[in-house]
């Protein structure tokens, strides 16, 4: 009897441990993950460097670093954009600075605003008034850094900051047809339009050195079709043709997720972002393996190359990938990446409503009515509770603070790229 009791309790205490004992397949899968994140924590502790250090370090070397700051809206990257102007060092480097935002045949709206004293901000308006207007604080902020700046620097060492979108014909448009057609061909042609206004003004590349602040569809480097073919757009034309002469950045943020592509719509107005086109969400690069090295790293403002480094080895993510040839990573359309802050401290700009003029107002309905069709006018005003046109331009072209980025939030958790 004494024999058994002794048997029972060694079985039931073997039991214990082995429940209590991680199962060996699990262990194995929780090591490799731990494993994998110390791969990127080591590479941000041995070959990062302060964002400010690594764009100077980039300039000694290349004349045109690209940067993608993935949505137009974010506030951190023109945090950064208005360090780099402080920056003694970055202008003695770099004195150009290319906005893809603003129509090139509104240079002199940009000409005009920093060739006067005092500072008259009403100069601007043109250069944000195409389209729907552009009315991102951020814009209006950074450019107001630059204005004071430049005033305690002489003439020869004053920034120039150029427009190098194509033109804005809105004048020119009266019908549907005619914002249609613009559209498609603008579409078609913008990319190589900004690549040699940008290398125009560089004097192709004959030592005069800028940055280029644009988003994903402009800024990586050589991402191929399925056939292996290049998506030709701004960066890759500079990588094609000028590889030496030229570095793509991307700073960390939510990373369009597209998932596929949409029949077309007839009957939906067409955006130049072509959004409408696409089912798609927003997510985290690598499944958020990049957010939880910088957040191990202890958050702190780094800068890292993408090539030979184990950030470089993430999957491609952004426009394209849905059509895109397998297999390409991030390193095949950048050649950095910078991490300002996390998703969780990432802010959309507040928006500005002092472009909105009566006159631009009344010219926003004329463009609404051009661009919309009867049906879409009215589909658009019910969906926004609005009685009228004119009422609903009033509620859209409204102030609106700053607020947490809604896309940061809906990005996806940071570990699932845990196996475990």
């Amino acid at each position: 009897m004494a024999l058994a009791k002794t048997l029972i309790s060694i079985f039931a205490a073997a039991m214990v441990t082995a429940l209590a004992a991680p199962e060996p397949a699990a262990e194995a899968t929780q090591k490799a993950d731990e494993e994998q994140l110390a791969r990127h924590v080591t590479a941000l502790q041995k070959k990062g460097k302060a964002p400010l250090d690594y764009v100077l370090t980039i300039l000694d070397e290349r004349d045109l670093v690209l940067f993608d700051d993935a949505l137009h809206n974010a506030v951190e990257p023109w945090e950064f954009y208005t360090e780099l102007v402080r920056s003694p060092a970055f202008r003695r480097k770099a004195r150009y600075i290319f906005l893809e935002v603003i129509p090139s045949n509104r240079q002199g709206a940009l000409d005009a605003y920093f060739g006067t004293f005092p500072e008259d901000r009403t100069l601007l308006y043109p250069a944000f008034q195409d389209r729907y207007g552009w009315s991102y604080k951020t814009y209006f902020d950074f450019l107001h850094t630059v204005y004071e700046v430049n005033r305690g620097l002489p003439p020869e060492e004053r920034l120039k900051v150029r427009a190098v979108s194509t033109p804005s014909y809105w004048k020119e448009m009266e019908r549907l047809e005619d914002w249609t057609n613009y559209n498609t061909r603008e579409v078609i042609g913008r990319d190589y339009a900004m690549y040699r206004t940008i290398l125009a003004d560089l004097g192709d590349f004959n030592g005069e050195k800028g940055v280029f602040l644009t988003n994903t569809r402009h800024a990586y480097t050589d991402i191929r079709q399925q056939d292996g073919a290049p998506f030709w757009n701004t960066g890759t034309f500079f990588r094609q043709w000028h590889a030496e002469m030229t570095w793509s950045i991307r700073l960390n943020a939510p990373i369009l997720n597209i998932e596929m592509e949409k029949a077309a719509d007839g009957a939906a107005p067409r955006t130049g972002e072509g959004l409408e086109r696409y089912s798609y969400s927003w997510a985290r690069v690598a499944q958020g393996l990049w957010d939880s090295a910088f957040k191990t790293y202890g958050a702190t403002p780094v800068a890292i190359d993408l090539t030979k480094t184990p950030f470089g080895e993430a999957a491609y993510m952004g426009n394209h990938m849905h059509k895109a040839a397998p297999g390409q990573t991030m390193a095949d359309a950048y050649d950095g990446v910078v991490f300002l802050t996390p998703f969780e401290d990432q802010h959309s700009s507040a928006s500005v409503g002092f472009i909105y003029t009566p006159a631009f107002k009344k010219e926003l309905a004329r463009r609404y009515r051009i661009t919309h069709t009867p049906a879409q006018i009215e589909t658009m005003l019910k969906d926004a509770g609005a009685e009228s046109l004119e009422a609903y331009i009033e509620t859209a072209t409204a102030e609106r603070p700053e607020a947490p980025s809604p896309q940061a939030a809906d990005a996806g958790p940071m570990d699932a790229w845990r196996k475990r």
